[in-house]
């Protein structure tokens, strides 16, 4: 859940940027350098049972994971709501996607010779997530970026007190939680369990009282 689509990921041109395998806010900062900031996801239905176990946010540790039938049905729910495409041939999920047909088509076949190898000669792919883009059915995804927070709050010290221009604290002014300037950089990491809570609100706000009750700040 704290992933992303490991399979064949391309950008607005149709090329292939970088190796899929990374988490959710790494895999936003590769995208959001991308034309447009967008991110087309290309697939089989084959990566329903090879692109798994699948887990979802908020199951347990002891859960066992979604059945790949599952997965394609849900696939089958988001083409019929129209937030996913679907189609026969490669060319026709390109197509839908609003790709351009012959380079994009050309870093299919190229991907496809890397998982037929076992080696991804242009980033290095792990072999096990190297999973052909070609049985049909074929489904396709774009990602567009989206904002989950404001990143820039109030410039702030490691004892939670509010710095002017200069970096200097302004006497008697804290500041904790999600107003925290300069904690978070590029995506907001919003998966991590106690992130925001656990830092900002709790163990950073514990740590100013405490250092207000004793009289070191």
């Amino acid at each position: 859940p704290y992933g992303s689509h490991r399979g064949l990921v391309v950008n607005k041109n149709g090329y292939r940027y970088a190796n899929e395998d990374m988490n959710g806010p790494l895999s936003a900062i590769q995208q959001m350098r991308q034309p447009d900031m967008a991110a087309y996801c290309i697939w089989s239905h084959v990566y329903a049972e090879k692109g798994g176990p699948w887990y979802r946010f908020g199951m347990e540790v002891h859960d066992d994971p979604i059945p790949p039938e599952q997965i394609k049905q849900q696939w089958e729910q988001a083409v019929e709501d129209g937030t996913m495409v679907k189609g026969d041939t490669v060319e026709e999920v390109i197509q839908k996607l609003g790709l351009p047909l012959e380079a994009t088509l050309a870093t299919v076949q190229r991907y496809n010779e890397f998982c037929r190898n076992g080696y991804d000669e242009d980033f290095l792919q792990k072999k096990e997530l190297l999973i052909p883009v070609e049985q049909a059915p074929f489904f396709g995804f774009v990602a567009q970026p989206g904002f989950l927070t404001v990143l820039g709050g109030l410039r702030t010290n490691e004892y939670m007190q509010v710095c002017d221009e200069n970096d200097n604290p302004i006497p008697g002014l804290f500041n904790v939680g999600a107003m925290v300037g300069d904690y978070y950089t590029n995506t907001y990491t919003f998966l991590v369990a106690g992130s925001n809570l656990g830092s900002n609100c709790l163990t950073f706000g514990y740590l100013t009282g405490k250092a207000l009750a004793e009289g070191t700040i």
